[in-house]
């Protein structure tokens, strides 16, 4: 969940930063940079942590008759 709301926020700036009335140059190594962390947490939430399910105990066979 954490993951969404970075990117999230990261396109929250990518929408104001065209207002803030920096230079185009700047505009553009900004908008690279932010593309690959949307690129980055996007990819990391999409991934899903799969967990090894239970091991299943198995008793030694009880013998039918034990002298």
């Amino acid at each position: 969940m954490k993951y969404r709301n970075i990117t999230i926020t990261l396109g929250f700036i990518v929408l104001i930063i065209q207002f803030l009335g920096f230079p185009q140059s700047w505009d553009d190594i900004f908008y690279v940079v932010l593309g690959l962390l949307v690129i980055a947490f996007g990819y990391l939430s999409g991934k899903e942590k799969v967990s090894k399910p239970a091991e299943v105990h198995k008793e030694a066979p009880v013998a039918a008759a034990q002298a």
